[in-house]
């Protein structure tokens, strides 16, 4: 125990040695580039003129998601169901990609931004290498092979570049799960082992990304089930049952845990965009017909006639030339017999078929997508054939395959020999990991070397692959020694270490992460409830590069934005902010990947009052068009702000009502010059008699008295019956009351909440609450405590197993 203990001091050493400019110092783990290309950073960075092409899934997705949760559990003390700053509305806590059961999210209760991203990133990558260290400790029996996997797996350049999204969570766990699986697969059965898989299994989904989950599912299958197969005429015939229920028990855990989210997540993907129109296909690999198919035409055939294909590995490893460097030695080691264990074929296997079907089903993707436009089942099996899913599992399987190489070559020898080669391997990584943070603290990304390391390491990773190959193939062919072959590998880790740092050299300093700008001020000290919308610099699917206020980015600042990106949707937003654009829902011009930007289109100046849209917000450099009886400059700085004149409020009541029978009629209608947003509210249904409203009324008062993310609080006074109208999005999760009573609650003018209201002084409550979540949480806590109790009862059998051979053994030594 002691001896591992010193491991993982290393492994935590090591890390935050690598992230010291982070923990310790005044920058933040955050992607300066993409962080800088967007206002409010882009006016204040230091690198405002840097034009990358990165996408900025960090600035616009993450962060501010990663903020509005860490607000509303710690410093509002609401449990997020509902995020109502961004689409008018859109429910938080299903998407996958907002990660709101991340086990790690608990340095945001301790720690303010930005140093909680600090922390969180470090003790990502951690958990990472030590639950590395643990399974691979179990497959070598060697402290230095285990600790060298450990290393590659968390300092390897996939793992992170995703550090760079805080999403290596789902990552994190799997080595966990394997090391579960072959305890689990070791006779004699016991079923603390299915029950830890099950569980750890279900936290790879409740805090993981939902392209990654899959993915990471299906590697985990083929190894269940490879493992299961291995050993299968090995084991004893009453094993070989209990493996098989125990695997039942897992699988049933793993979906009973992940309820709480699985439920309301099958729920919203239902009610989404996504239903209608999958995903389109990544535009950085589809320029136009000709050009797609020739670049994967020559990506595939690079990487079937080449066993280092540079131009598609490069991109589906992220530049990690240390996996390219070990695939190329176990698949020598592997060809030639060296190496005959059984885990090497089956990590080799799964290594070798993920980098063809990265290659192969990026290709058949794109052509099917090409001739006959983007299809259902394309999206759904895309998460599995995408060059980055790909890169997860060789993320997983490399460090596997290096421990074990590394085993091999330091099996032979006296001990004294072996000892010496586990201290040179650790002073060298050591020190690299020292030298590569000074190099990076030092330079920042400046001057020549700075620039030379930040520009030229694909390059340098082609060169350096290319010519460990030749060198492993020499070593294999008896042509190199096997202290050269050593040497080689420890070649291989430096450089790999030297593509990482590349990586963070414009991190942002803590100033700089969030610029306290003047026009956020002013929006931040306007009173009461409003939200915001900015035109865009220019159309087109990556306006995004140089907008002038991102989509999500005002969340960050508390500010509501009529626009957003998130995972979920609603159709109805699609269907109605496609209609007033004049675009086509199919293609999704302006929604690319449930992202909503707004571009000028005059039809949107009366959409915009009904949005509750008192501000809009324009760069400099564009031309001012809009009309000045509805629009004034309130403030100029870095953008200029227009105050909406005739803005409705977030909530009014109305007393006319008309029924539209679809999408098309409904958006139709609304567009009418003619039709009056603050006097008559359009309908899906008619209302119901004892509710139409009866006349005109002259008073009708709606104030909300209470707007919290799960519940809203409306005072109503009308001297008639009326709609009050309520410009946040529907969702069948909401329900409504009026004075402590079940109400009617409608889809008012295609996307908002619409609730029929007597005449007189009432108070009516939203409150929030879907059954699929009531339903996901009572079984997802069932199915833990039934877990807990079930591996709490086979380790307490055990141990008491275990005292009584003690006991019997000892009795029958003192007769003898």
């Amino acid at each position: 125990m002691k001896r591992h203990i010193l491991v993982v001091i290393l492994l935590a050493g090591l890390t935050g040695i690598y992230f010291s400019d982070s923990l310790f110092g005044n920058r933040v783990w955050t992607d300066g580039p993409a962080l800088f290309s967007s206002y409010p950073w882009k006016a204040y960075s230091p690198y405002r003129d840097i034009e990358e092409l990165i996408e900025q899934d960090n600035t616009t997705f993450y962060i501010p998601n990663q903020i509005f949760l860490a607000r509303a559990l710690f410093d509002r003390g609401e449990f997020p169901l509902w995020n109502p700053l961004i689409l008018g509305g859109t429910p938080f806590f299903a998407s996958s990609n907002k990660h709101t059961l991340a086990v790690t999210n608990f340095v945001y209760a301790l720690l303010d931004f930005p140093a909680a991203i600090n922390w969180h990133v470090a003790l990502q990558v951690f958990l990472a290498g030590l639950f590395m260290y643990l399974y691979l400790f179990r497959l070598t029996r060697s402290r230095g092979a285990a600790s060298a996997g450990a290393l590659i797996f968390m300092f390897s350049g996939q793992l992170i570049e995703q550090t760079f999204l805080l999403s290596i969570e789902e990552l994190m766990w799997i080595p966990l799960a394997l090391w579960a699986l072959d305890v689990a697969a070791d006779p004699p059965f016991r079923y603390w082992p299915f029950v830890l898989l099950g569980g750890t299994l279900a936290l790879v989904f409740l805090g993981g990304l939902e392209f990654n989950t899959p993915v990471l599912y299906t590697l985990m299958g083929v190894l269940w089930l490879s493992i299961a197969f291995r050993r299968w005429r090995g084991w004893p015939g009453s094993f070989k049952l209990h493996f098989v229920a125990g695997s039942l028990l897992a699988l049933v855990l793993c979906l009973g845990i992940s309820g709480v989210k699985l439920f309301p997540s099958a729920e919203n993907y239902l009610l989404s965009s996504r239903l209608l129109s999958g995903y389109p296909i990544d535009l950085d690999a589809v320029d136009a017909t000709g050009p797609a198919l020739t670049k994967q035409f020559a990506y595939l055939g690079l990487n079937l006639a080449f066993p280092i294909g540079p131009p598609l590995i490069l991109r589906a490893f992220g530049g990690n030339l240390f996996y390219f460097g070990f695939l190329t030695f176990i698949v020598i080691l592997f060809s030639l017999g060296r190496v005959q264990r059984q885990p090497y074929r089956l990590y080799l296997s799964v290594a070798i078929a993920s980098l063809l079907i990265s290659g192969l089903g990026r290709f058949l993707v794109t052509l099917v997508t090409l001739n006959w436009g983007e299809l259902l089942p394309v999206s759904i099996i895309r998460p599995f054939l995408q060059h980055h899913n790909q890169a997860l599992v060789t993320t997983i399987v490399i460090p596997v395959l290096g421990a074990l190489s590394l085993q091999h070559l330091l099996e032979s020898g006296d001990e004294m020999r072996r000892r010496r080669r586990y201290l040179v391997a650790l002073v060298v990584v050591l020190a690299l990991l020292i030298g590569m943070t000074f190099v990076r603290s030092s330079l920042g990304g400046e001057g020549p070397l700075g620039r030379l390391l930040g520009n030229v390491s694909p390059m340098m990773a082609i060169a350096v692959t290319a010519a460990a190959g030749v060198g492993l193939f020499l070593w294999s062919r008896g042509a190199l020694a096997r202290r050269t072959a050593w040497v080689l590998i420890i070649g291989l880790l430096a450089v790999d270490l030297m593509v990482v740092t590349r990586l963070p050299f414009r991190l942002p300093t803590r100033e700089q992460w969030y610029p306290r700008t003047a026009a956020f001020d002013y929006l931040e000290s306007q009173p009461g409830l409003f939200r915001i919308t900015a035109f865009q610099d220019f159309a087109g699917p990556f306006s995004w590069f140089a907008r002038v206020l991102a989509p999500n980015t005002a969340m960050v600042g508390g500010v509501s934005d009529i626009r957003g990106w998130t995972n979920f949707m609603w159709s109805r937003h699609a269907q109605l902010f496609s209609g007033i654009e004049g675009s086509n829902l199919a293609g999704l011009d302006n929604l690319y990947r449930n992202r909503f930007d707004m571009y000028r289109n005059t039809t949107w100046f009366k959409w915009l009052n009904l949005f509750n849209v008192k501000y809009l917000i324009l760069s400099n450099d564009e031309s001012d068009l809009l009309r000045p009886d509805q629009f004034r400059l309130v403030h100029s700085s870095e953008v200029r702000i227009y105050e909406n004149r005739d803005v409705l409020p977030r909530a009014f009541i109305v007393h006319e009502t008309e029924v539209a029978k679809g999408p098309q009629e409904a958006i139709a209608r609304m567009s009418d010059s003619g039709f009056d947003f603050g006097r008559r509210v359009l309908l899906d249904a008619p209302l119901p008699p004892e509710h139409r409203p009866t006349g005109f009324a002259t008073r009708a008062q709606a104030e909300i008295v209470h707007y919290g993310l799960n519940e809203v609080v409306v005072e109503t006074d009308t001297d008639q019956p009326g709609v009050l109208v309520l410009t946040d999005s529907y969702h069948p999760g909401w329900r409504a009351e009026v004075d402590g009573h079940p109400a009617p609650l409608l889809t008012g003018d295609y996307i908002f909440r619409a609730v029929p209201v007597p005449e007189g002084v009432h108070e009516v409550r939203f409150r929030f609450l879907p059954q699929t979540f009531v339903w996901g949480l009572g079984i997802s806590l069932g199915s833990f405590l039934f877990g807990l109790g079930l591996a709490g009862g086979s380790l307490w059998a055990r141990r008491r197993g275990r005292t009584k051979r003690l006991h019997d053994g000892s009795e029958s030594g003192g007769i003898g």
